[in-house]
């Protein structure tokens, strides 16, 4: 990333729950992704960039039981 214009960074942020017994096991996840850029479609000097924004929301579950 020449002149420091984007970093190339990604943030991410998770949070689990789960829960466990001699039988069975449940878990619970939810992920946060985000970054942001400028980006140029012609020269930086001719026009002025587009700010990007990326988000990304997930939510996973997992069950699970022994025999």
């Amino acid at each position: 990333y020449q002149n420091e214009i984007n970093d190339g960074a990604l943030y991410t942020y998770s949070v689990g729950l789960g829960y466990r017994t001699n039988s069975f096991f449940v878990d619970f996840a939810y992920v946060y992704k985000m970054s942001h850029q400028k980006y140029w479609f012609y020269d930086p000097s001719m026009v002025n960039p587009v700010h990007q924004n990326f988000e990304s929301n997930c939510i996973v579950g997992t069950f699970g039981f022994k025999l």
